[in-house]
């Protein structure tokens, strides 16, 4: 069956066989789930908790998502271009296997970014069933808490309700998403976007050999990769290219960061501002003192010559002072790798190091824009819509994230077992709070006060607090209501 949209590709050729090194993308929570390609969908087969037995009679499923014309990226239902030809190739597979499994038909409701919250604001909070059975939006858009009661709790949902321990959703994500018992999106497998835009640290292997630095994969390996490690490392790197004795874009750094990046300190140095208290409700957690800690580590850090961090009006010049040769390490977006053919020497991806050894592993968070997925409160058919999403979430962690991190691996420069190993523990570290899901306050509160030269969190929070504890509570109530 074919999706109902135009097709960014018309022929392609089968999707590549996925390294052994990723073997860990493909392991599934679920021990009953398989690849009905594989034959494998014969009587008392399953994929995710969906038994071969799901008959829809090839009912429409609609998904309400973005398609930008001027990037031509759209939602991760589609084969978007912009992953690469192999990665469009494993999301045709991936969805013509969930048609065939489900005996469903996709259709794309596709809009642009500018029009697509409009639409769906007019329509569903009008209660006006014919919206979408499955909503794939930024993140950020479907967090507005004016338009949480438009959404199906996902518990209530068949199959993917009870299938969130299955490693194809992100972790936590009911503690952490959720209040009251009520939880209305799925982040995952699915939303390619979310493992794309994660926040990791690149390094380059000709820097790092000039500064004799120890083998940084067997450092993260023990759990000993921290951030006065990569201080240390990054000490006496700079030098002042262009020799006007001012710290800009031309120079060479030890560490460069985009503004984005800063803000996933949170998750980096396990950082909590909110966490589930009675009940799941979730309440204000946030350890002043350790972000005091942490801002006056950082603002000391890009204060020494020894870093440079962007601001949104030179963020640009980023990649280039990395593919350049000009900073050993580079803190940015996973899928930024992709833009890094032009490099003339080796790189490796890491995970962000720990604030400290005692901390329990390498955590990151997704930028601010990927794709949450959720259901209208008017969708007709919610079996169709949670056998949907459970077969699409498993089918994306089978098929299309392997695809994507085997795409990273095969760049003529960073291909090692070693970078294979490290994407692991990216995904695996990927995390998600209350407190910056939701627009609470604290979304870019680290960007702005590094950026400030202000370590002085405790009084920052004290002026803030109760708008914080305002904001929540607002929150809270349009999930629990």
């Amino acid at each position: 069956m074919k999706i109902h949209r135009r097709s960014f590709i018309k022929t392609l050729a089968a999707a590549t066989a996925v390294s052994a090194v990723l073997s860990l993308f493909s392991a599934c929570a679920s021990s009953e789930g398989t690849d009905p390609d594989e034959g494998g969908a014969d009587a008392g087969s399953a994929v995710g908790l969906v038994p071969s037995s799901a008959d829809f009679g090839g009912a429409r499923v609609r998904v309400l998502c973005v398609e930008d014309g001027d990037t031509g990226r759209t939602c991760e239902i589609a084969a978007d271009l912009t992953y690469g030809e192999t990665v469009c190739a494993a999301t045709e597979k991936r969805n013509e296997q969930a048609q065939k499994f489900l005996n469903v038909e996709i259709v794309m409701n596709s809009f642009p970014p500018d029009a697509l919250l409009d639409n769906y604001k007019s329509n569903a909070l009008a209660g006006r069933a014919e919206t979408s059975d499955v909503i794939m939006l930024p993140a950020t858009e479907m967090a507005d808490p004016s338009l949480l009661s438009t959404y199906e709790n996902v518990y209530d949902l068949p199959y993917v309700g009870v299938d969130l321990s299955s490693d194809c959703f992100a972790r936590d994500l009911g503690d952490e998403l959720g209040a009251g018992g009520k939880l209305y999106f799925l982040v995952g497998d699915l939303d390619l976007s979310a493992l794309a835009s994660a926040n990791v640290l690149f390094f380059n292997k000709q820097l790092l050999r000039d500064a004799m630095a120890e083998d940084l994969y067997q450092l993260t390996r023990e759990g000993v990769w921290t951030v006065d490690k990569m201080a240390e490392i990054c000490r006496g790197i700079y030098s002042d290219v262009n020799g006007d004795s001012q710290k800009d874009g031309n120079d060479r750094y030890g560490y460069v960061s985009e503004s984005d990046a800063l803000n996933a300190l949170y998750a980096q140095f396990d950082v909590r501002p909110t966490e589930p208290g009675e009940n799941g409700i979730p309440k204000l957690s946030i350890d002043e003192g350790k972000m005091v800690s942490v801002l006056e580590k950082m603002t000391g850090i890009f204060n020494s010559p020894d870093a440079y961090a962007a601001s949104d009006a030179n963020s640009g010049a980023l990649p280039e002072i990395f593919t350049q040769n000009r900073a050993l390490f580079y803190a940015g977006a996973l899928d930024t790798a992709r833009s890094f053919r032009e490099l003339e020497t080796d790189f490796g991806i890491l995970p962000f190091p720990k604030w400290n050894a005692r901390q329990e592993g390498y955590y990151t968070q997704s930028r601010a824009g990927y794709t949450a997925v959720a259901v209208p409160r008017t969708a007709a058919d919610k079996e169709l819509c949670g056998a949907f999403l459970d077969v699409m979430f498993t089918l994306s962690r089978d098929v299309v994230v392997p695809e994507y991190c085997d795409a990273l691996l095969n760049d003529k420069y960073s291909r090692d077992d070693e970078t294979g190993e490290m994407l692991t523990t990216i995904r695996d570290g990927l995390r998600l709070n209350f407190g910056t899901f939701y627009p609470i306050g604290f979304s870019r509160i680290i960007e702005k006060m590094i950026g400030d030269n202000n370590p002085n969190f405790v009084t920052y929070y004290s002026s803030n607090v109760r708008d914080f504890e305002k904001r929540l509570d607002a929150t809270v109530a349009a999930i629990t209501e």
